[in-house]
This record gives C-alpha cells, sequence and structure tokens, in this order.
C-alpha cells in the first residue's frame, strides 16, 4: 500500500478569503478614506510652506513687499492651493530686516458619503534667518 499523506492543515474551513485577508481589505478601505479625506488638506499645508519660504525669500530679495504680496498670488495660483486660501489669511510682518510671512487658515475636509466637514485650523509661519527661510510653526 502506497503512503497516504495526512490532509493539509494550512487552511481551515470552507471558506474562499481568511480572516486576516478581510482585515487587510479592510484596514486598506478605512486608509483610503482617511488619506482621500485628509490628503488634499496636507497637501495644500505642504504648499504653503514652500509658499511661504519663496515669498519671504523674494520679500528680501527685492525688498518691495508689494512685489511679494503679487508673488504669494502667484505661487498660490501654481501650485493649485484651494481657492478658500488667498492673500488675505498671510499678514507681511517687517520687523528691522527681519522678514516674516505668518499665514494661518482653516481649511475644512469633507467626509465622503456623508454631509459633515471638520474645520482643520492650520499655520505656517515662515521668517528669514541667516539668509535661508526657516519656518517657525509646524
Amino acid at each position: 500500500m502506497p503512503l497516504r499523506r495526512p490532509p493539509s492543515t494550512s487552511r481551515r474551513g470552507d471558506s474562499a478569503i481568511g480572516g486576516v485577508a478581510v482585515l487587510g481589505v479592510l484596514v486598506l478601505a478605512a486608509a483610503a478614506y482617511l488619506g482621500f479625506t485628509f490628503a488634499p488638506v496636507w497637501f495644500d499645508y505642504l504648499a504653503m510652506k514652500e509658499i511661504g519660504g519663496t515669498v519671504v525669500l523674494d520679500w528680501a530679495s527685492h525688498e518691495n513687499q508689494d512685489q511679494a504680496r503679487a508673488r504669494l498670488i502667484q505661487e498660490l495660483d501654481r501650485k493649485g492651493v484651494s481657492k478658500d486660501l488667498g492673500e488675505k489669511h498671510c499678514r507681511f510682518i517687517d520687523k528691522s530686516a527681519a522678514y516674516e510671512v505668518d499665514c494661518a487658515w482653516t481649511q475644512y475636509a469633507y467626509y465622503p458619503g456623508t454631509d459633515y466637514y471638520k474645520a482643520v485650523p492650520l499655520r505656517v509661519h515662515v521668517a528669514l534667518v541667516d539668509g535661508k527661510a526657516r519656518v517657525l510653526s509646524d
């Protein structure tokens, strides 16, 4: 008589998909949902950090606040930042040749499939330190 192998014990039951796989799919779905909700807010925040640095350097090199404000508007448009965020949210602070730009705004994250919006207060404060733009608030 030939030797028979015992039946495989690596898979239990008649389920076509395991519990760990279902859990993994649920975690991925939750991550995608939250990513879709908060990714636009996060990308606008990162863009504002970069825009603030660009504007501070431009302001320091030309020493013209009106030109720096025009550069802010241009960069906001170029980067595709939310239309809710504009020049009115930024203050230009001139402390004896220490140029600073402080932008504070509230952005709304939309929860897909609901009528709920979450207000996310954000702030970016960029200053010229030793000839380089530094983000002072994170």
